[in-house]
């Protein structure tokens, strides 16, 4: 039978508020009158502490009790017996009875003048802070008096205190009595009489270019002598001011300042501030020696190198201090005979045979003090070179933009400017300043370096060739200055000049450039560097030219029987290989040329030739068509071997209605409707146009330069000759029309060397005398969004559009021109196309003069406007009169006059720019709104604003 379980009685003990430690021994604890039915020995357990105090809990139990200060009360905790087995829960009650606690005071601390009597009445008196516990009535009870002046305490805890003249820290003692009659220990209290601190104004004088303190306080006055504390209330404009620690002020002007300086200041005694003042300090000049900058010079060997004053070696040394300079030999040069002059300029002629660098230190003299340097003198062949340029790239690693003040932000499109590199092959830096590029061999001074362009010792410098001519590399993102002219991709004379004019190192015409490929110098001799290192050594494999391109002897165009096609190589060391799938013929791709062959269907022939060594060839291009073959090609649709299903999300549809082919009326007229207008031949890689990352048919939201494709162009007569054969560079072109749901896009054609033979000279518009003939880009056009190609839409434009343009020619206003052309695409009709010239600043060259870098075009979007040529810096200062309250309406007259370069009563101010054209605006608008055109600039596809 198992043992019962120990019986425990509740407790209660009694103890005083605030005692120390209550002691409660095991013979009378809490187990004392507990009892265990077996007489087991008891072990006591701890369930629940105590609330309002400390409990230290025994088994045997005892215990240790500490109140909280000040808690009177009952408070409790709880344990049981275990014998092991554990009895009931018993409660030890502690009774806390209160005793009474003697206040306590505080400390207190006042401040007064010495011609005031300070009083403070009992309800914010010295007892407000003291500590009563208990709640008790307190008195307020002098202990000791002040040694200075006359005090009258209150019992309450209010005081009057009369200084008497004492100025200094007063202090009494008072103690706090109760009721019963018992006190507190003293408490203090401290009156400072004091005066404000009084700060005067100083005239202070320091040396140029020398830190030092400043002693502020020096007529600063406080009555009672107290610690003065300096506050800086306004800081110094031009030098550096420091407030140490300790309280030393120390004033540093800037490097080389001379002239007047100021802050304020006050101080306080701790209790009370002055008044502010203002303190001027005077930055006396002290001379300053000059600096001397060391030169770099370069002679060819056995010539005399001349310098004069203008560039000689005082030019760059500084004296801040401004008085004339005057250079000195100290050691001559070892390798040559000098002459140097006092206004830095010399002659030098180096000793018969040397060939390296040679020295001599000068000394540069303000008449009080100097400072020396060394001059390197290069006699070498070859001091500086163009080393390497790129004309054509899209690599991001010379990616920029520019802006047009430090002020303003980078905007624009990042461009990939042309670039040139020139190398400092001297063993010391050189100074280009005053140098420079051309393009022009009748033009030696084309491009100045700016001053002080520094390149260090077989070093390089990178300049890119934007035709912006930029001289401040703040101005370009990338850090770099901008030439004035571009460079050509077709070839062209490219010189490095000293500053009067003479040619240090040029290209006297340099051969066609290709993409991504950089010319520079090599071990063997300038050539095509295969990785471009601008601002490297050239240390790359290289190819030393471009195959001669072979000669398709055959023009292509209509043809309705066999015809022999035959080529020309003009390089017997070069094999000419060709393709008949439009396809770009390669080492690997397509047949070797043995001999002429026969075509007796429509066929697109492409040549290159290849040699060992050197780059492909161009490839030349012909159209061979067969207009009883186009009538019937794909007669259900369906595309021809190479073509693609679909492109995107549109459905094919190739060749021409059966129904309309096969018609008894309109068959027979076909071939002779393919005849009645120019046609155009496109010709290029399949996947250049359906590849389904790369294919700009396949993706044509593909846009800018990365969407540029390789392709060749041929326009063929009525009579069926061809007119000519260009490379070109392919783009889609279009807004909302490159939706991939549109089964026909437009195409925009670039006549540059990047893919192409550069520019293109024939007159597309032959009937416009006044039309330009000459080309960088044109547009070929289809109907595009409102088409009945394109969501089977009723509003189609494509005679709407041209008729628009027309008009605009027809009022006497400059616009675009166009033509209408049958377009083949690697031999598959295409349908009717439409030319269209882009307004660019191509545009603005061949048709109002001047040059193409003085135009900005803004291109109207959906999404924003941009600037495609220029900035958009005029078109905002245009929109800003609009944009003011009321725009340009009668309100605001004069600007309406200004805004077209007028005075306001209308004559012509040249001080003004003329940025509105109001009658080309008003013919604009007639036409816009006689047309019913809704997707021109100003609708509401467009922006700045929804207009319509």
């Amino acid at each position: 039978m198992a043992g019962l379980p120990p019986e425990a009685v509740n407790d209660v003990y009694e103890l005083e508020e605030d005692t120390s430690f209550f002691a409660v021994s095991a013979n009378i604890g809490v187990l004392a009158n507990d009892s265990d039915p077996e007489d087991n020995s008891l072990k006591a357990e701890l369930v629940r502490s105590t609330r309002h105090g400390t409990l230290g809990f025994n088994a045997n139990g005892s215990f240790l009790y500490v109140p909280d200060e000040d808690f009177f009360g009952e408070d409790t905790f709880t344990y049981r017996p275990l014998d092991p087995q554990a009895g009931n829960v018993a409660t030890v009650t502690l009774n806390v009875t209160p005793v009474d606690d003697i206040p306590e005071p505080g400390d207190d601390e006042y401040r007064s003048t010495p011609g005031n009597v300070f009083r403070l009445p009992g309800f914010i008196g010295i007892l407000v802070n003291d500590q009563n516990p208990d709640n008790v009535n307190m008195t307020a009870v002098l202990d000791s008096d002040v040694e200075h002046g006359q005090l009258t305490l209150g019992s309450d805890g209010g005081f009057e205190f009369d200084p008497q003249g004492f100025g200094g820290v007063a202090r009494f003692t008072y103690r706090i009595e109760v009721e019963n009659g018992e006190q507190s220990r003293p408490g203090t209290v401290t009156i400072h009489v004091t005066s404000p601190p009084v700060a005067n104004a100083d005239v202070l004088t320091v040396s140029e270019d020398t830190p030092t303190r400043l002693d502020v306080l020096a007529n600063d006055v406080d009555a009672e002598n107290d610690p003065l504390v300096i506050t800086i209330v306004d800081d110094v404009v031009e030098g550096l001011l420091s407030l140490n620690a300790d309280g030393e002020i120390y004033y540093e002007p800037p490097l080389d300042f001379v002239g007047s300086d100021e802050f304020s200041y006050f101080v306080s005694d701790r209790f009370e501030d002055s008044e502010t003042v203002s303190v001027t300090i005077n930055v006396e000049p002290v001379n300053d020696a000059p600096i001397a900058v060391a030169d770099g010079y370069f002679v060819l060997p056995a010539e005399t190198l001349v310098v004069s004053s203008e560039g000689g070696i005082l030019v760059n040394d500084v004296d801040i201090d401004g008085p004339s300079l005057t250079a000195s030999l100290v050691t001559p040069p070892s390798s040559g005979v000098l002459e140097l002059r006092g206004d830095g300029s010399f002659v030098y002629t180096p000793h018969d045979g040397f060939i390296g660098t040679d020295t001599f230190r000068y000394a540069v003299s303000d008449g009080d003090s100097q400072s020396q340097e060394v001059v390197h003198i290069g006699v070498v062949e070859h001091a500086l070179e163009i080393s390497e340029f790129m004309t054509i790239t899209l690599d991001d690693t010379h990616e920029t933009r520019m802006r047009t003040s430090v002020d303003r932000r980078y905007v624009g499109v990042r461009s990939t400017p042309d670039w040139i590199e020139i190398h400092n092959r001297l063993d010391f830096p050189i100074d280009l300043g005053g140098m420079h590029l051309t393009d022009d061999v009748d033009e030696p001074k084309m491009w100045e370096i700016p001053p002080g362009t520094k390149v260090d010792a077989q070093s390089y410098l990178l300049i890119y060739a934007s035709g912006a001519d930029l001289r401040d590399t703040n101005l370009d993102q990338s850090g770099r200055f901008h030439t004035n002219f571009q460079l050509s991709d077709a070839g062209e004379y490219l010189a490095l000049t000293a500053s009067d004019g003479t040619v240090l190192h040029a290209y006297d015409e340099y051969p066609r450039q290709l993409l991504e490929v950089s010319y520079g110098i090599t071990e063997s001799g300038p050539g095509y560097l295969l990785q471009a290192t601008g601002g490297l050594p050239n240390e790359t494999d290289a190819v030393f030219g471009i195959t001669t391109g072979p000669t398709i002897d055959t023009d292509g165009g209509f043809f309705d029987e066999e015809v022999v096609v035959s080529m020309t190589n003009h390089d017997p060391l070069a094999v000419v290989r060709y393709t008949l799938d439009g396809s770009e013929p390669t080492t690997e791709n397509g047949f070797a040329y043995e001999g002429p062959f026969t075509l007796s269907a429509t066929t697109v022939v492409r040549a290159r030739a290849f040699r060992e060594n050197l780059f492909a060839s161009r490839t030349d291009t012909r159209s061979y068509i067969f207009l009883s073959d186009v009538i019937h090609q794909s007669p259900d649709g369906q595309p021809p071997d190479g073509w693609p299903e679909t492109w995107t999300t549109a459905k094919t549809d190739y060749g021409m209605d059966p129904e309309i082919v096969n018609d008894e009326i309109w068959g027979p007229q076909l071939e002779a409707a393919l005849t009645q207008i120019p046609s155009m031949s496109i010709v290029t890689s399949m996947p250049n146009l359906f590849d389904r990352r790369s294919g700009i048919y396949s993706r044509p939201h593909l846009d800018g330069f990365v969407a540029e494709r390789p392709s060749s162009l041929e326009l063929i007569r009525p009579d069926g000759t061809q007119a000519f054969q260009h490379n070109i560079g392919l783009r889609i072109r279009g807004g909302y029309s490159r939706s991939e749901a549109n089964p026909k896009h437009a195409f925009r054609l670039f006549f540059d060397t990047v893919h192409g033979d550069g520019r293109l000279d024939f007159p597309l518009f032959p009937d416009d005398p006044t039309a330009a003939t000459s080309f960088a880009k044109i547009d070929l056009r289809t109907s595009q969004n409102y088409s009945w190609a394109f969501a089977g839409d009723g509003r189609n434009t494509f005679m709407r559009d041209v008729y628009a343009r027309d008009l605009q020619l027809a009022m006497g206003q400059q616009s675009t021109r166009g033509n209408f052309y049958h377009l083949y695409i690697n031999g598959m009709y295409f349908g009717i196309y439409q030319t269209d010239e882009r307004p660019s600043a191509d545009f603005g060259e061949s048709y109002y003069g001047g040059n193409a870098n003085d135009y900005d075009v803004v291109h109207n979007d959906p999404r924003s406007n941009a600037a495609t040529d220029g900035t958009k810096d005029a078109y905002e200062r245009l929109f800003d009169f609009f944009d003011q309250e009321n725009g340009l309406s009668n309100q605001n007259m004069d600007d309406y006059y200004k805004a077209q370069g007028m005075n306001p009563d209308g004559t012509r101010n040249p001080e003004y720019e003329r940025l509105l054209d109001v009658d080309n605006l008003i013919d604009y608008m007639i036409i816009t709104y006689y047309t019913a055109d809704a997707d021109g600039p100003g609708s509401k596809f467009t922006r700045p604003g929804l207009n319509n």
